[in-house]
């Protein structure tokens, strides 16, 4: 692959495989392939695979998701099913990451200039967080977060112990307390969702994918905007 990220930068794909509203979601069959799967694709269209991890718990039930790793050959770490936000930092440093990527396993719409974009951003003004959720304007489940592991690791101890679960909660708890950046459209478009939380979502996200007409591999959350 072409034009890689710097290797001080990653991408920690969060991913479980049991969930309330939708069990084993990261093995579902998304656009003929695993969900998980289709997201890893995606992602080594911008990150070559050394620089992703797959960051599960340390459960029993994950097994299958170490196994998947190991058969899609990316790293794979284990951790604590709820203390998510030190699961992501120990993630990125077993690998030496100064700034990782938070990717989330039921968001399979990974928009790579986006990412690009972020990451640019980020490392040229060494800032502690570089996101698009502040305001939110992309769709539901296009988000971008490039966050320096250092500064995360530092602010976790000021995490509520219910924050944990959320990887960057605390960052935005905190945001005068640190470098961060805002990326924004020119239009609101956050009402749209494109993640995949029930079989609805997945039912509605593929439905229009496959309407589109554009290649599965190859298409953005531009192209399932109503125009």
């Amino acid at each position: 692959m072409n034009d890689s990220p710097p290797s001080q930068v990653g991408a920690v794909v969060l991913a479980r495989t049991d969930s309330t509203r939708f069990p084993r979601k990261v093995f579902t069959d998304f656009m003929g392939q695993p969900m998980l799967g289709y997201l890893l694709e995606r992602l080594t269209h911008c990150f070559p695979k050394q620089q992703i991890v797959v960051a599960t718990s340390d459960r029993t039930i994950d097994d299958d998701i170490t196994r998947f790793c190991e058969e899609y050959q990316v790293p794979c770490f284990r951790g604590d099913l709820n203390n998510v936000c030190h699961r992501a930092i120990s993630a990125a440093k077993s690998q030496g990451w100064q700034w990782f990527a938070r990717v989330n396993g039921d968001s399979p719409l990974f928009d790579e200039s986006l990412t690009r974009r972020a990451i640019d951003v980020c490392l040229t003004k060494q800032l502690d967080l570089v996101t698009n959720l502040v305001p939110r304007s992309f769709p539901y489940g296009i988000s971008s977060e490039i966050v320096r592991t250092s500064t995360l690791e530092r602010m976790m101890p000021l995490a509520e112990e219910c924050e944990l679960e959320h990887v960057t909660k605390v960052l935005y708890e905190h945001l005068d307390s640190i470098h961060w950046e805002n990326i924004s459209l020119d239009e609101d478009v956050s009402s749209i969702r494109m993640t995949v939380d029930t079989p609805d979502d997945l039912r509605q996200l593929t439905e229009r994918i496959t309407r589109c007409g554009v290649g599965s591999s190859a298409v953005t959350f531009r192209d399932l905007i109503p125009t």
